[in-house]
């Protein structure tokens, strides 16, 4: 029994070899491109006879032991020489051999018959070939063979009409010899067998045909007629009752140290009733037509577009628009709106409080350390901020600085535009635009973050930017450490790190309950009657846990859709216009480095490819 059982194990080992070398062979056939189906394919394993394909050769009339008559005159040409594509006018300097003349004779020796070239043909007696040319024209001599080109060439009128049917271009050839001569009327013919009748320039066909004929030359590229453009209509336009240029502020520094703000623009206000924008109406186009006569539609023009949002009013004809109340203007393109406006004069203090408001805010002084200012609208602040709490539906524009200590927080539903920050924590939905330097902060937007204008540096601290950088300068000569990330949405990461606090307790949680339940099974083996009296304890303890174990299914899902989503679809880039300092470091979505000497005029990028970030001149 035991050697049958040897046996059939041998058996199976033998057979387990023999299919691993079989399936080592077909793949390899398949690799070596040698299987029986691309064998088939390529006729080497199939019934189909063998095709050779062989050049076929013929034998052309040399010019070895051949004399030409006196006064004939001819041009060599280079090898491989097109006959075709011969440029007549290396031809007109040689005089052309009449039809039917005798142009050369070629002592035979015995050769067999062969063949002749262009327009030339073969008496032969015994001892001599006489090769005669069959057309008037120019002798050339190609690759050692006699060849006539035909002196006697009728003109050539090409016609070339553009895609959109609106130009028409000649290319065209002079007559030569006795050939159809090119005129005015010949072009006017082929105009009109291809039916084209509009815009028809005399003038240039006129130019075009003398300019041929004198010269001997082909002209190429005459535009000979042209179709009537359509008159596209005007768009409407805006006009503004206001100024919605970007204001400048011009911040002077005094003596002392203090900042001067007499000199800084007024803030854009509307009364109520105000006139601001009139709407001008579109103009319809006029129609045009194409060289063939056929009408090209014009475009009417577009509306212009401008939206009467909150405290805006239109007039019964829908063109003017009125304040229908006294606020801050704002003109947001298309939208332009009148908000309600509370406006703090001077600085915020314990006579005015927190300050919690449903439009925009205006405060004309300072937000000193520890107060809050939360509005739906934009928070506008003349001077500085310190470690206070700004909170904006929309955007924030702080005119000085913010020093926040640590401890300050700055967020803004859109945009958040600031002369400097330094120990701030500023976070916002759009664009943040740093004038001036960014130092030990924590900044993060989900658009991009700019800091172009005079230092433009960006040192120290933690920056998240979904959509890039674009900076002067980042890090410092001193080595800050420096730490800046895009591609990453902060909303979502900050989210992803909530759900894993609430997945870090949920999972003690659980373990406690898994710790209790065992020892309450130890009990009940020791002593089943436990389990009759304990059962509803154990019961609500399997319920909690049931509970537990499905929110973290639920949250570790959100998690995971989270991490998918969490990263900028489209590339984003690492932008240093000047600078790039060491112990800076760059982190692209799934790749970082660490910036190790300084780098001038750079741009940093994901490179998937390489697996790397990836850096070149900006």
């Amino acid at each position: 029994m035991e050697k049958n059982s040897k046996e059939t194990e041998d058996a199976d080992d033998l057979f387990a070899r023999l299919k691993e070398q079989l399936d080592a062979i077909e793949l390899n056939e398949i690799i070596d491109g040698i299987s029986t189906d691309e064998l088939r394919e390529r006729g080497i394993a199939s019934d189909t006879p063998v095709v050779i394909n062989r050049a076929q050769h013929s034998r052309n009339l040399d010019i070895k032991n051949t004399v030409l008559q006196p006064g004939v005159e001819f041009r060599r040409m280079p090898k491989g020489t097109n006959l075709d594509s011969i440029d007549i006018n290396e031809l007109l300097p040689l005089k052309p051999v009449e039809n039917n003349t005798l142009i050369g004779i070629k002592d035979l020796k015995g050769l067999a018959k062969i063949s002749v070239g262009r327009n030339t043909e073969i008496k032969e007696t015994d001892t001599k070939l006489e090769i005669f040319s069959i057309c008037r024209g120019w002798l050339v001599i190609l690759d050692d063979v006699l060849h006539i080109v035909s002196s006697d060439i009728d003109h050539s009128i090409q016609l070339h009409v553009s895609d959109d049917k609106m130009v028409v271009r000649m290319d065209c050839t002079p007559a030569y010899g006795n050939g159809e001569e090119l005129s005015i009327n010949a072009v006017r013919d082929a105009l009109k067998k291809q039916k084209i009748l509009k815009g028809i320039d005399i003038v240039a066909i006129e130019k075009a045909v003398n300019s041929a004929n004198e010269s001997l030359t082909p002209q190429k590229g005459v535009i000979v007629a042209q179709g009537i453009p359509p008159i596209h209509g005007s768009d409407g336009s805006i006009e503004l009752h206001f100024n919605a240029e970007k204001r400048d502020y011009d911040f002077k520094i005094l003596p002392d140290g203090r900042i001067d703000y007499k000199s800084m623009a007024e803030i854009l206000m509307a009364q109520d009733g105000q006139l601001l924008a009139s709407l001008t109406d579109p103009k319809e186009g006029i129609a045009g037509s194409d060289v063939f006569n056929y009408p090209v539609k014009a475009e009417n023009g577009k509306p212009a577009n401008l939206v009467a949002g909150k405290g805006v009013k239109l007039s019964d004809d829908k063109k003017q628009f009125f304040a229908s109340c006294k606020g801050c203007l704002l003109y947001n393109k298309p939208t332009l709106e009148v908000v309600d406006t509370y406006i703090v004069k001077g600085d915020i203090d314990y006579s005015t409080g927190n300050v919690t408001f449903n439009g925009t805010v205006i405060i004309t002084g300072n937000v000193p350390d520890g107060f809050e200012v939360k509005a739906e609208g934009d928070i506008i602040v003349m001077r500085n901020v310190e470690a206070a709490r700004l909170e904006a539906g929309r955007d924030v524009f702080v005119k000085g600085g913010i020093q926040g200590k640590g401890k300050g927080n700055i967020c803004a539903g859109r945009d958040i535009f600031v002369e400097y920050v330094q120990n701030g924590h500023l976070e916002a939905q759009g664009i943040i635009e740093i004038g001036n330097f960014a130092i030990n902060s924590y900044i993060a937007t989900t658009n991009q973050l700019c800091l172009t204008q005079k230092r433009g540096t960006l040192i120290g601290g933690e920056a998240y930017a979904l959509r890039g950088f674009d900076v002067k300068s980042l890090g410092s000569e001193q080595g800050v450490k420096t730490y800046v990330e895009a591609g990453t949405d902060f909303i979502a990461k900050k989210k992803i790190t909530e759900f894993m606090d609430v997945v870090k307790l949920l999972s003690a949680n659980l373990k406690k309950i898994d710790d209790t339940l065992k020892t309450v099974y130890a009990a009940f083996k020791c002593n089943p009657g436990l389990a009759v009296s304990r059962k509803p304890l154990v019961v609500k303890a399997l319920e909690k846990r049931s509970e537990i174990d499905m929110n973290l299914k639920l949250i570790n899902a959100k998690i995971s859709q989270l991490v998918e989503t969490s990263e900028y679809s489209e590339a984003c880039f690492v932008k240093v216009l000047e600078t790039c300092y060491s112990d800076v470091l760059i982190k692209i979505r799934k790749f970082h480095t660490t910036i190790v000497k300084p780098r001038s005029n750079v741009k940093f990028y994901e490179d998937t490819e390489g697996g790397r970030i990836g850096c070149r001149f900006y």
